[in-house]
């Protein structure tokens, strides 16, 4: 019986592990915010994005914080794939790869300068090339730059003689400008249209930090601007609307490993567009892929968007219910349950959680339903008149009426678990005055 064994140390190749590393799953939106990520965990409480069109292919993307910044041995770490950091709690990082595969998603080459002293302007750089990666086929670093002809040395030393913080660099923009890095009227369309969609991805996704709400904040706000212009919170919930309707919210007790958790679930109504404060508010809060498929769940990691919209398969999506949206938060401790992946832009919710807050969801869009009835409108401009009354119903409420009875019912017993009871009562009923039941709006 053999009681040891010989061990062989297989490193994998670096030219092709890197290459492959690229198709991670990132969009550029997607990029810079994981980036952003690391700003703050680093403390930043103002960063700054610039995408600049240079000709001669020295166009570059940068991204610039006010964070701690990294010693030596922070910044050769942050530089590996994987790497070993322990990470709190509140941290927005995961895999310890963000960095590299962010970047590399988008650029050949990455480069990380930083400051830690405040009153000594020392910066230390690392320069991840993949053009240098290629040729010796190894897992290294640079500790300066592999080529002194770039656009963007200027902005970034200007930046930290300021103080501490650090400066990301993507340069050699191979993905991020695909066909038009040589093309200078087609370069600088894309890198205004990429400026663009990072002003309204970066406003939603860390819309709790600009607007001061997120934990353990204490009510200061983040500030992001791109390109010299600061980024404005998207809060998909409407709350400064005086008509928004903020149900009440529930609380979740999960234990994951022994660690008790808690998942927050808080819905909203937005208001119809009649009851907008602003129609130009009305349709900025459609969101970027407006308003039937921004309905749904927002999903949030320790206060971070990381899924807009949908129903994480408890319901369709439908025209009545556009205006429900609900938020569900949790933190990182419970990564595993929500298979968070790498580019912390999709989660899975697990069954036992959907089949805990669908009872919430369902009174969410009934409450929904009847806001989006409110806005209704016939051809001329007059209110839309009720359903024609029959039967037992003639004697008794409209359809409107019915419609909030029934909402109020479903609340009801989402308030006090006899969600499944009520289910029964509905079905019963059913078999004996099928009108009421289709009328109420517990059958389609």
């Amino acid at each position: 019986m053999t009681t040891s064994s010989e061990t062989i140390e297989v490193t994998p190749s670096a030219r092709r592990l890197t290459s492959s590393l690229r198709d991670i799953g990132y969009d550029v939106n997607a990029a810079v915010a994981d980036l952003i990520d690391n700003s703050l965990s680093a403390g930043a409480r103002n960063v700054d994005v610039f995408a600049e069109y240079c000709v001669d292919g020295l166009s570059f993307l940068m991204i610039a914080d006010d964070g701690a910044g990294m010693s030596d041995r922070e910044i050769d770490e942050a530089m590996r794939f994987g790497s070993e950091r322990a990470y709190e709690d509140s941290d927005l990082g995961k895999y310890g790869l963000g960095l590299k595969t962010a970047s590399l998603s988008q650029a050949r080459r990455l480069t990380v300068a930083s400051r830690t002293a405040p009153s000594r302007a020392k910066v230390r750089l690392r320069c991840l090339d993949l053009d240098h990666i290629e040729q010796v086929d190894r897992w290294e670093v640079l500790a300066s730059l592999s080529d002194s002809n770039v656009a963007w040395a200027g902005a970034c030393y200007e930046h930290l003689q300021r103080g501490p913080g650090t400066v990301v660099v993507w340069d050699r923009l191979d993905r991020l400008l695909r066909n038009s890095m040589h093309n200078d009227g087609a370069g600088r369309r894309r890198l205004r249209n990429v400026a663009n969609g990072l002003h309204l991805h970066l406003g939603m996704v860390f819309h709790r930090f600009l607007e001061g709400i997120a934990d353990g904040w204490d009510g200061e706000r983040l500030t992001i601007s791109v390109n010299g212009t600061k980024v404005r919170p998207w809060n998909p919930f409407a709350i400064d609307q005086a008509e928004t309707v903020t149900m009440s919210p529930s609380r979740f007790e999960v234990t994951l490993g022994g660690v008790p958790s808690t998942i927050r679930f808080d819905p909203y109504v937005l208001p119809a567009r009649s009851l907008f404060d602003d129609p130009d508010e009305f349709e900025r809060l459609s969101g970027p892929r407006k308003w039937n498929r921004q309905q749904g769940l927002y999903i949030y990691r320790a206060d971070r968007l990381v899924q807009s919209g949908g129903w994480a398969g408890i319901r369709a999506i439908d025209e009545h219910t556009k205006l429900a949206r609900a938020a569900l938060s949790f933190g990182p401790e419970l990564d595993d349950l929500f298979r968070v992946n790498v580019a912390k832009m999709r989660v899975t919710v697990p069954s036992e959680i959907r089949s805990l807050v669908t009872p919430d969801i369902g009174a969410l869009c009934k409450r929904a339903q009847l806001m989006y009835r409110r806005d209704q409108r016939t051809s001329d401009g007059t209110t839309e008149q009720p359903e024609p009354r029959s039967g037992p119903v003639a004697t008794g409420a409209s359809s409107l009426d019915l419609a909030r009875l029934a909402t109020g019912l479903a609340a009801a017993a989402a308030a006090t678990g006899t969600t499944a009871e009520l289910r029964r009562m509905a079905e019963s009923l059913a078999l004996d005055d099928a009108d009421i039941v289709r009328r109420i709006g517990w059958v389609e």
